[in-house]
C-alpha cells in the first residue's frame, strides 16, 4: 500500500481493512436488492442497511437473526417475503421510512426506533410483536396486522397507530 506501513507479521491487511472501515463510514445511504434469491440468516446474525431494502424476482428471507434498516423496506417478490415461519426481527432505525411495494410483508418482530416516523404504503402483518417505542405508526388506508393475541404483543412509550 503506498504511503502505509506494513508490519511485517500482518503484512498490508489491516490497512486495507481500515481503508475499507472508513470508506464504508462515509458512504452515502445504500440500497440492497434481494432478486430472487434465498437468504438465510441464523439467530445472532446481523444485516445492517444503510439505507433501503428491496425484495423482488420471488426473493425471500429466511431469517431468525435481525435486520437493522435505515431506509424504507419495499416487497416487490410476489409473496411475504419472509419464509418458514422466520423468527428474526426487522428494526427501523432511521428518519422517516416506508413499508412499501405491491405485496405485504409478513415480519415476525417489528421494531420502530430512529429519528423520525414511519408509514405504509401497503398492508403487512406482524406475527409476534411490533414495538412502536415512541413512534408513529402512519396506516393511512393501509393495516398492520398483529396476529399475535398476547396482551403484550404490541409495546409503546408514546408510540401509536
Amino acid at each position: 500500500m503506498t504511503g502505509t506501513k506494513c508490519l511485517k507479521k500482518f503484512g498490508c491487511f489491516w490497512g486495507a481493512v481500515m481503508f475499507l472501515v472508513s470508506s464504508a463510514v462515509t458512504a452515502n445511504a445504500q440500497l440492497l436488492t434481494n432478486d430472487g434469491a434465498a437468504i438465510f440468516s441464523s439467530s445472532g446474525a446481523l444485516i445492517f442497511v444503510d439505507g433501503e431494502m428491496v425484495n423482488q424476482g420471488l426473493g425471500t428471507y429466511d431469517h431468525s437473526g435481525t435486520i437493522e434498516l435505515t431506509g424504507d423496506w419495499t416487497n416487490n417478490a410476489g409473496n411475504a417475503a419472509f419464509v418458514n415461519g422466520s423468527p428474526g426481527t426487522v428494526n427501523m432505525t432511521g428518519g422517516t421510512q416506508t413499508i412499501k411495494g405491491t405485496d405485504p410483508t409478513l415480519f415476525y418482530d417489528l421494531i420502530l426506533t430512529g429519528s423520525g416516523n414511519k408509514a405504509q404504503q401497503v398492508n403487512a402483518t406482524v406475527t409476534d410483536s411490533l414495538a412502536l417505542n415512541d413512534k408513529e405508526l402512519a396506516t393511512d388506508t393501509f393495516i398492520m396486522h398483529v396476529t399475535n393475541t398476547s396482551l403484550t404483543s404490541i409495546t409503546r412509550t408514546t408510540g401509536f397507530v
